[in-house]
């Protein structure tokens, strides 16, 4: 099936980027009360303030002030490195939205699918092409067929239904005499009712079979236009005349013979179509005989009208219309097929336009996703180096309150945290000008192709319905 380029283009179709919204909780706090515990600041201070530590004059941190320090220094390393592994997390999804990749995956597909598209409708016209040309030769078979025998009318072909109808006539024909000439016979015929009906089945199939098939396979010939096909024709019909009367006759005399003899009844029957066949003494014999008169008659009648009078004009005729048919409904089969590869076409195409427009939010996004977590990241660093402070004041004035010398100077100030820079690299932006302006180019030559698609079909359809003119139509409304 076609779509390929379609399936590459679609086989990738982004799905909207899950992206974790920065929150205070990225980054952990630092618990004050909890690490001033665990170092012991308060008691650490008032030990070593009792004893004038650290001097007056002394410049650099005490070992618990140094605890502190590593200690606010740690969580702001733990915060880094969180920091970065979200940086590598969104440069990531940034690099997952490869917009240069999809653009030329779009460039390259677009017109592949318009080539596929017209591929599969060169198919169709090609096996349109051989379905007119055998539609062509079986008109020109049936113009020969009228040429030769001279006529102009149009075949009578029946339909499946009226065949049938035809044929239920002559069952029913067949039943309606069976049971009618059953009672008839059953007088005379030993096995009573049962025996009655055999025969009258019997005697029932021949004269309705014989009169079927004479009229629909002989006398039919009658209206052939070759003299010696016309007499085939008459002594059909004078056959038929001969056969139903001697048929019925026979049935006749069968009633009369069978109720005067038990044995012998056929030999009877014989002798008496050859001395006297016309002399009955019972009028029921007749009317058994007009009976299986009229039911022949009615079963000629019905061969007759089985097919077109016209010997062999109907199977030509069928021919043509089993061509015509074909010819016309796979047109309308490859028509409908087109459409549907045209509208899935269309829907997928516009699935690849909304896409690069999704993929234009997760951009945006992740942008401002990422700037929201360098802002996080640097507050971060200040709630830590107030955290800081806090730790040193609860040992500083624990220390100051036990101390008879003036602290440090040192006392007075803050922690002082050594920040660490919260850069992003800026490489795996996009001009975000150009970024729309690539967008909406690719999204023209989406738009683009679904058109061209529209217009590939309607030419193809076009195509299809051209093939019409090489087939034209007579009055009568079959081809010309």
């Amino acid at each position: 099936m076609l779509k390929s380029a379609l399936s590459r283009l679609t086989g990738t179709l982004h799905r909207p980027v899950h992206v974790n919204r920065p929150s205070l909780q990225v980054f952990p706090s630092l618990d004050v009360t909890r690490v001033a515990t665990e170092l012991r600041l308060e008691a650490e201070g008032r030990t070593r303030g009792a004893a004038d530590q650290p001097p007056t004059d002394s410049l650099v941190p005490d070992d618990m002030e140094a605890r502190v320090a590593e200690e606010v220094s740690a969580q702001n390393n733990r915060a880094f490195e969180i920091y970065e592994e979200q940086l590598h997390t969104y440069s990531e999804r940034l690099g997952g939205l490869a917009f240069e990749d999809r653009f030329n995956e779009i460039r390259l597909a677009a017109p592949e699918c318009l080539s596929e598209f017209r591929a599969e409708a060169a198919k169709g016209l090609d096996e349109l092409h051989g379905l007119r040309r055998h539609l062509r030769e079986t008109e020109a078979e049936r113009d020969d067929f009228r040429s030769r025998h001279g006529l102009k009318r149009v075949a009578r072909v029946h339909t499946p239904l009226r065949r049938g109808l035809s044929i239920a006539v002559i069952v029913l024909l067949l039943l309606i005499e069976t049971i009618a000439n059953g009672s008839f016979l059953a007088a005379g015929n030993q096995a009573g009712l049962l025996g009655g009906a055999l025969q009258a089945l019997v005697f029932a199939a021949l004269n309705i079979g014989v009169a079927f098939f004479l009229a629909y396979w002989g006398v039919s010939r009658l209206a052939h236009r070759h003299g010696a096909v016309k007499i085939v024709g008459v002594l059909a019909l004078l056959l038929y005349v001969i056969l139903a009367a001697v048929i019925n006759l026979a049935l006749a005399h069968y009633r009369e013979a069978a109720e005067m003899l038990t044995d012998g009844a056929g030999r009877e029957v014989m002798r008496r179509l050859i001395e006297a066949p016309f002399v009955m003494g019972d009028i029921q014999s007749w009317i058994l005989f007009g009976i299986g008169l009229l039911f022949s008659i009615a079963a000629f009648a019905d061969g007759w009208q089985f097919r077109d009078p016209y010997p062999g004009y109907d199977g030509v005729q069928t021919r043509l219309d089993t061509a015509r048919a074909a010819y016309t409904s796979r047109k309308i089969d490859l028509i409908d097929a087109l459409d549907d590869i045209r509208k899935g076409y269309g829907e997928r195409l516009g699935e690849v336009s909304r896409d690069l427009s999704e993929r234009r939010k997760d951009y945006d996004t992740i942008i401002a996703s990422r700037q929201r977590l360098q802002s996080l990241f640097e507050q971060s660093q200040v709630t830590l180096d107030a955290a800081g402070t806090a730790l040193l004041r609860i040992y500083r004035t624990a220390n100051q309150a036990a101390r008879t010398t003036p602290p440090p100077a040192r006392f007075a100030e803050g922690f002082g945290l050594q920040r660490i820079p919260a850069t992003i690299s800026r490489l795996d932006e996009t001009d975000r000008e150009a970024l729309n302006a690539a967008i909406r180019s690719a999204q023209q030559v989406l738009e683009a192709g679904i058109v061209e698609i529209n217009d590939a079909f309607a030419q193809a359809v076009e195509k299809y319905r051209q093939l019409d003119t090489l087939v034209r139509e007579a009055e009568d409304g079959t081809a010309a």
